[in-house]
C-alpha cells in the first residue's frame, strides 16, 4: 500500500481529533490528549517502519465516532472501498451503525455505504437487506437504494425483483423506466425457469410493448411466437419491420426472416425483399445473404456478377471473402484455385478476429450479444457489428 494514501489517513485522523475537540465533550478530549498523541506517533512509526497494515488500524482506532466525526469516517470507509479493502470499509462502516446516539440520516447513510461495502465484495444477500431497509424508511436515500437493489437483481437475474424496484423508481423519483421494464419483461419470458403459458407470453410481450413499444428485443420475441403458432406471414411482417427500424441488427434478422420465407416455401419472395432492401439498408450482411441465395437459385456466377456489381458502389471485407470464396469454387487451374483458396483463409481470419458485437455507449467488444452490456451495463446499446 503507498505511503502517501496512508498520510492522508493520517491526516484524516488528526482532523477528526480537532473537530471533536469544538464540541461539548472538549473536557474529556483533553483528559485523552496524551493517549491520543502517543497512537497517533506509533501510527507514524509503523508507516517509517513499512508496516502500513498496523498503521491503519491504530489510526482507525484513533478516530472515536460521534455526530461530529462520523463524515471523516465515512470518507474513510470509501477511500477503503474505492483501493479495493472491503474488509476495511465493512469494519469501519459496520462501527459508525453500532454507535447507540447516531442521528437518523446518518445511520441511513452509513447502511447504505455498508452496503456498496458488500455489493463490492459480491455479498449480494446482505447487501440486498441494507438497501431493503434504507428503501422501508422512506428517507433521502430511498432512491440511491432503489437503484442498488435494480443493480443486485440484475447481476442476480432477478427479473421479477428487477422489475418491482424499477417500476418504484418510476413512481417514487419519476424516473424513465421504460426501455429497461420492457427488457426485464423479455428476459422473464427467455428464461426456461417460468415455463410460461402461451397466454402468460403473450400478455408479458403486451406489458414490454406497453413499456417501450420500440424495444427490438420484444419484437423479435413477438415474431418468434407468431411462426411458433403457424402464422409466418406476421412473422415476415415483423421481421421486415425490425429491419427497417434498425439495420444493424441484419446479421440477427436476416437468418429467421429467411426461415420464416422457407417454411411459406418462397424462397423466390425472400430474394426479392432482399433487393428491394439493397437500396434502403446498406449492410453487409444483406448483400452476403443475397449473393447466397443467387448462388442456390441460379448457380455460382450469378453471386459472382452480383458480388462483383455491388462491390463497386460499397466495398466490404465480408462481401470479397464471400466472392473469393465462389470464385475459388470456379477455378479449374490448381495454381490459381490455391491462390484464392489461400486468400480466401487470410480473409476469413481477418473476419473471424473482428469482434461480432459493439456497445455503442462504452465501446465494449464481444463474441456474443448481450441486451445488457456486461462493462457500462446499459440496457439495448450493445449491437452486431457492421463490419466493413
Amino acid at each position: 500500500m503507498p505511503i502517501i494514501p496512508l498520510l492522508l489517513v493520517a491526516l484524516g485522523g488528526f482532523g477528526g481529533w480537532l473537530i471533536g475537540r469544538n464540541n461539548p465533550r472538549h473536557k474529556f478530549f483533553a483528559k485523552e490528549k496524551d493517549q491520543f498523541s502517543k497512537d497517533y506517533f506509533v501510527g507514524l512509526n509503523y508507516l517509517l517502519n513499512e508496516q502500513p497494515d498496523e498503521a491503519v488500524d491504530v489510526f482507525i482506532k484513533m478516530l472515536d465516532v460521534d455526530n461530529n466525526t462520523v463524515e471523516t469516517h465515512m470518507a474513510l470507509g470509501s477511500l477503503f472501498r474505492k483501493r479495493g479493502e472491503t474488509n476495511r470499509a465493512i469494519r469501519i462502516h459496520q462501527n459508525i451503525i453500532a454507535r447507540p446516539n447516531l442521528g437518523k440520516d446518518l445511520r441511513l447513510q452509513a447502511l447504505q455505504e455498508l452496503g456498496r461495502d458488500y455489493m463490492v465484495a459480491g455479498v449480494y444477500d446482505r447487501a440486498e437487506r441494507l438497501f431493503l431497509e434504507s428503501v422501508e424508511t422512506n428517507g433521502p436515500h430511498r432512491v440511491q437504494s432503489l437503484h442498488y437493489l435494480v443493480d443486485i437483481y440484475e447481476r442476480e437475474k432477478d427479473w421479477y425483483a428487477a422489475l418491482e424496484m424499477a417500476q418504484q423508481l418510476q413512481r417514487i423519483a419519476k424516473l424513465d423506466a421504460q426501455p429497461a421494464i420492457a427488457q426485464y419483461y423479455c428476459e422473464i419470458i427467455e428464461d426456461p425457469r417460468n415455463q410460461l403459458t402461451f397466454n402468460k407470453v403473450s400478455e408479458h410481450l403486451r406489458d414490454a410493448y406497453n413499456a417501450d413499444r420500440h424495444c427490438l428485443r420484444a419484437g423479435l420475441l413477438k415474431a418468434k411466437q407468431e411462426s411458433e403458432g403457424g402464422d409466418d406471414s406476421e412473422a415476415i411482417h415483423l421481421y421486415q419491420k425490425m429491419l427497417h427500424q434498425d439495420p444493424d441488427f441484419a446479421p440477427i434478422i436476416l437468418p429467421l426472416l429467411e426461415k420464416a420465407y422457407v417454411k411459406q416455401s418462397n424462397e423466390k419472395g425472400f430474394i426479392d425483399y432482399l433487393y428491394k432492401s439493397l437500396d434502403k439498408i446498406t449492410r453487409p450482411a444483406v448483400m452476403v445473404k443475397l449473393a447466397e441465395k443467387l448462388e442456390t437459385v441460379n448457380g455460382p456466377q450469378a453471386a459472382i456478377q452480383f458480388l462483383q456489381q455491388q462491390l463497386h458502389e460499397s466495398p466490404s471485407l465480408q462481401a470479397i471473402e464471400s466472392l473469393i470464396t465462389l470464385q475459388a469454387e470456379l477455378q479449374t487451374h490448381d495454381a490459381t484455385q490455391e491462390q484464392a483458396t489461400m486468400l480466401k483463409q487470410y480473409l476469413h481470419k481477418v473476419n473471424a478476429a473482428k469482434p461480432k458485437y459493439l456497445c455503442d455507449h462504452c465501446g465494449y467488444q464481444g463474441r456474443k450479444m448481450h441486451w445488457l452490456c456486461p462493462s457500462c451495463r446499459r440496457w439495448g446499446e450493445v449491437k452486431p457489428s457492421v463490419g466493413d
